[in-house]
């Protein structure tokens, strides 16, 4: 963005010169915020259900709703727009904050797949459970197209047997 535009958003001199800096600090908050709401929403309901095992139909219910909820404003909300999208205003910003919270909600399923290929897959004890995981992980995430390429690029450039997998999975899920 040039600066006559950072200018018309309100953007002071010293937020200028401090741009990169600024970037980084909201990047870091909007990348890191949905996965550490949804890990502290899981424990505290993990907490709850403990202490009052066993809760009865109703209680569970109520539990239930109130973390469906919560997951709910905090992910699915953002869809109407994300801190990140005031800034970059390249795509919508609802493709923006749906692209930005679909990877990170989907980052440890994509880190799954290439801990099959380093290690699971050459277990022969899990090697055939490990790929059905990965199967059922890839048809539960049905990801956009070329998701799972971008996601993986790197990797698939330098190892055939990720890029392998990633064609496999791409077929499956247009069965």
């Amino acid at each position: 963005m040039s600066r006559n535009r950072y200018k018309q958003k309100q953007w002071k001199d010293e937020d200028l010169e401090n741009h990169s800096n600024l970037m980084e600090g909201i990047l870091f908050l909007e990348t890191h915020l949905p996965v550490v709401f949804l890990n502290t929403l899981l424990s505290r309901y993990l907490k709850i259900i403990f202490k009052h095992n066993p809760l009865n139909i109703i209680s569970k219910e109520i539990v239930n709703k109130v973390i469906v909820d919560a997951i709910a404003k905090n992910f699915l909300d953002r869809l109407e727009g994300i801190l990140a999208d005031k800034i970059f205003a390249n795509t919508s910003e609802r493709d923006n904050a749906f692209n930005l919270t679909y990877g990170l909600l989907s980052g440890w399923t994509t880190s799954h797949f290439l801990n099959h290929m380093d290690t699971f897959s050459k277990n022969r004890f899990i090697n055939k459970e490990s790929l059905d995981l990965i199967y059922t992980l890839y048809n539960i995430l049905k990801p956009p197209e070329g998701f799972l390429r971008n996601a993986l690029e790197r990797e698939a450039e330098s190892r055939p047997e990720i890029n392998q997998l990633i064609k496999d999975l791409e077929m499956t899920g247009k069965k």
